[in-house]
């Protein structure tokens, strides 16, 4: 389960950028290098957003601070999981990411 703890050793690795137009070719967020993009008319609800958040912040812990290969599959049970049991960190996340989207 991806913790806080997780998130504020990532903010020195890893910005996230939401970009406002749809990516036909592509999916809703993808972890690259140093950056989290997120295609905001790709999201379908708030739930979607803050899922998406997770699930990207869990490849960049996976690739950052944990230096392990994921599986997508792997990662999105554990982005759903961490939602479910620790909402918190959604706010959290949104709070030091993604400031206009409290």
């Amino acid at each position: 389960m991806l913790k806080i703890e997780d998130v504020v050793k990532l903010y020195e690795f890893v910005d996230i950028k939401l970009n406002y137009f749809k990516q036909e070719h592509c999916c809703k967020a993808f972890f690259e290098g140093r950056t989290v993009r997120v295609f905001m008319k790709n999201i379908d609800s708030e739930k979607d957003l803050e899922l998406t958040l997770i699930h990207e912040l869990i490849h960049a812990r996976n690739w950052y601070l944990l230096d392990v290969e994921d599986d997508e599959d792997e990662v999105e049970d554990e982005a759903v999981v961490t939602y479910n049991n620790n909402h918190e960190i959604v706010k959290f996340i949104k709070q030091l990411y993604c400031p206009r989207l409290k």
